[in-house]
């Protein structure tokens, strides 16, 4: 079954990370090598693409708006500092939580997954 369907290219990652910016450069390729030169309120050509779950269809992609590389600063860019600053203040207080939790916390891990490794050292060896 084949559709048409238009893909807004401003909105394509903010559905997947929740963002309303995002980096040409963390795209696709295909999709990047189609979108790299254009200008606000240009589109591609249709192009024929499958996505994951087998569907196949006719897209094009307008962009919608673009901001260029700059330096951050403060006034651009306030709310995606403030928002790497809570991921990294999230990030430390788990990793503090799990090194005090680590030694004294009983885990299970079935022969299925014995062999896995793990980013923190919840796997410890049993004195028998």
């Amino acid at each position: 079954m084949t559709k048409t369907l238009e893909i807004v290219v401003d909105l394509l990652l903010t559905h997947l990370r929740g963002e309303s910016k995002f980096d040409l450069t963390r795209m696709d390729p295909a999709f990047y090598a189609r979108v790299s030169d254009l200008k606000k309120g240009e589109m591609t050509d249709p192009f024929y693409d499958e996505e994951r779950s087998g569907d196949k269809m006719f897209k094009f992609i307008l962009m919608k708006g673009r901001t260029d590389t700059h330096v951050a600063n403060i006034i651009d860019d306030y709310v995606k500092v403030q928002q790497l600053a809570l991921q990294k203040k999230k990030e430390e207080t788990i990793t503090k939580w799990s090194k005090e939790k680590i030694k004294d916390t009983y885990i299970n891990i079935g022969p299925t997954h014995s062999k896995c490794t793990f980013d923190k050292n919840w796997k410890k060896a049993v004195n028998k």
